[in-house]
């Protein structure tokens, strides 16, 4: 529920929602320990971090997610190839929109 919550604040541009979010899924995600639940709690923690120019903090959270975003028992493809179409679609929709098309 709380990644459902923080990606559609993500999503609307409240990245001071998503952010909160984010940490509290973090937190209740390494207090359960639950792998599961710490690869979408990383994955939250990279793009709201990205988003609002935290670089640093967006690596810090993919180095310690890494060992979660390959693991095809919670991610049907893994998360690099995710964000990397994630990344290449954003790139297509703002090149189709500044050409107008």
């Amino acid at each position: 529920m709380i990644y459902t919550s923080g990606a559609a604040a993500y999503t609307a541009g409240d990245y001071e929602t998503a952010a909160t979010l984010a940490d509290q899924m973090l937190e209740l995600a390494e207090r359960e320990g639950n792998p599961t639940n710490l690869g979408p709690a990383y994955v939250l923690q990279v793009d709201v971090r990205f988003v609002r120019g935290d670089l640093a903090g967006a690596k810090e959270h993919f180095t310690c997610g890494l060992r979660f975003f390959e693991d095809a028992a919670i991610w049907p493809i893994s998360v690099a190839v995710w964000k990397l179409l994630e990344l290449r679609a954003g790139t297509r929709w703002r090149r189709a929109s500044r050409l107008g098309a």
